[in-house]
């Protein structure tokens, strides 16, 4: 093979290799924007419907106890991304979902969250509530909870999506 040949594969193949589009993404939203109500306990989201496909060649593993921990909620804000809700979960070492190579876990984030100013927790964090967001789940390497390995950032967060309150 010629160098110029080798050259190019190499340059053609390292644009994938460090793309951060997120159109590729294993972590899909079901829609691209929700809305978000003020009611008397805080906010309420739109239920967000979520898959997240396995693209590795050995099995991952969503923590959680008694069930799996739902993902939390980021912001761009000022082109970095925030915590802007995450989720209470227990503490305790229950079993993990076990997602196999190629296979796909499915589930819907249902979110009510407390204002800044208010009692309710946990808190929504980043107002105005109108924005750009993103999921992140917490996606682990290993099944044993004493010795967690997560995966990459980038293969556990979905795609971006819009978020804008209703009016009342």
């Amino acid at each position: 093979m010629r160098l110029s040949t080798l050259l190019s594969l190499l340059l053609l193949g390292g644009c994938s290799l460090f793309s951060s589009d997120t159109d590729d993404t294993t972590f899909r939203t079901d829609a691209g924007r929700y809305e978000a109500r003020r009611t008397g306990y805080g906010l309420e989201l739109d239920p967000i419907a979520f898959t997240f496909t396995n693209a590795r060649s050995r099995a991952v593993y969503v923590p959680g106890c008694p069930g799996p921990n739902p993902p939390s909620l980021q912001k761009l804000v000022n082109g970095a991304w925030v915590e802007a809700w995450s989720p209470v979960v227990t503490q305790c070492l229950g079993p993990s979902v076990r997602v196999g190579a190629g296979q796909a876990y499915r589930d819907t984030l249902h979110v009510l969250a407390g204002l800044p100013s208010d009692n309710l927790y946990p808190k929504f964090e980043t107002l105005p509530v109108e924005g750009t967001y993103r999921l992140v789940l917490g996606v682990d390497r290993t099944e044993d909870p004493e010795r967690i390995v997560p995966t990459p950032l980038g293969e556990r967060v979905s795609n971006p999506f819009e978020l804008r309150e209703a009016s009342n």
